[in-house]
């Protein structure tokens, strides 16, 4: 009974990446006026699904850095940023909590290339929207 809550909140933290977040947060920037964002998560959806079609990984903590950082820019609030940042530790815990008890259905390494990806794509979906497409980050 004990661990059953750990499990579900490790899980629950997780989700936080996951795509129905991210569908749901792609949605709501079509439809405000808030065209760098819904850009910026068009691009790197589009990268984490090519990256992922070429190199089996783990995506979920680097989605999470993606959507923390972005709506930190978004909001331009530095307690919504330190709470993102909190939120993305909490969920790399998680994953490896989730990891150690071998109930997650997958690898260290997948993990530490899936979040490294997204890393990347989040930093490449910066430069795209702002310096190629010419959109101001908000």
């Amino acid at each position: 009974m004990d661990s059953d809550w750990k499990k579900r909140l490790m899980r629950d933290l997780l989700a936080l990446g996951g795509w129905p977040i991210i569908i749901l947060a792609i949605v709501r920037a079509a439809i405000g006026e808030f065209s760098a964002l819904f850009y910026m998560l068009i691009i790197v959806v589009g990268l984490l699904v090519v990256g992922k079609l070429i190199v089996p990984m783990n995506q979920v903590l680097g989605r999470g850095f993606m959507l923390g950082l972005y709506l930190s820019l978004y909001y331009k609030d530095w307690t919504f940023a330190v709470f993102a940042l909190v939120v993305w530790i909490l969920m790399i815990v998680s994953v490896i909590y989730l990891l150690r008890s071998k109930r997650l259905e997958t690898t260290r390494r997948e993990v530490i290339i899936g979040t490294s990806w997204g890393i990347v794509c989040a930093g490449l979906g910066l430069i795209i929207v702002e310096k190629l497409m010419g959109v101001s980050i908000f």
